[in-house]
């Protein structure tokens, strides 16, 4: 098998967030609760012409109106992580396909440095291991 290096690029991925906070509230929370409250969020920070752009991905088990509300007591603790890596590619790509490697190729790519560090948080925090799913990203919508 004759295998071809992808003209994609990216520098090592770095933790950009890191936010874990217990709310102290006592809560039977199973895991597939605590799941259905994962939000993600892509943001993609390019020059209009450049071959290069920065993705950060960033996971969270409550958004904004959890905290304005006041509305976490089902949870049994706060998460926030998020990790950015510096992606680049050649003049040859076409605009469309780095736009497609940016809205789901990036995201997919950083998800895997964050499901480790996410599963080796909720573990040591004495609450039952969170193990993120895979997760599909072609519906992913991009800050940008």
């Amino acid at each position: 098998m004759n295998k071809k290096e992808s003209s994609f690029r990216f520098t090592n991925p770095k933790i950009s967030e890191l936010m874990f906070a217990p709310t102290g509230e006592d809560t039977s929370s199973d895991l597939k609760s605590i799941l259905t409250n994962i939000n993600l969020k892509s943001e993609v920070e390019r020059e209009s012409d450049s071959k290069s752009a920065t993705v950060t991905l960033t996971i969270t088990n409550f958004d904004k109106d959890d905290l304005e509300n006041n509305n976490t007591e089902q949870l049994p603790y706060l998460i926030r992580m998020g990790y950015t890596a510096d992606f680049q590619w050649s003049d040859s790509i076409p605009n469309e396909r780095v736009e497609v490697f940016l809205k789901i190729n990036a995201p997919a790519l950083l998800l895997g440095y964050i499901r480790p560090q996410f599963a080796e948080i909720t573990s040591r925090s004495g609450f039952e291991t969170i193990n993120l799913p895979f997760l599909d990203f072609t519906n992913n919508e991009i800050d940008e």
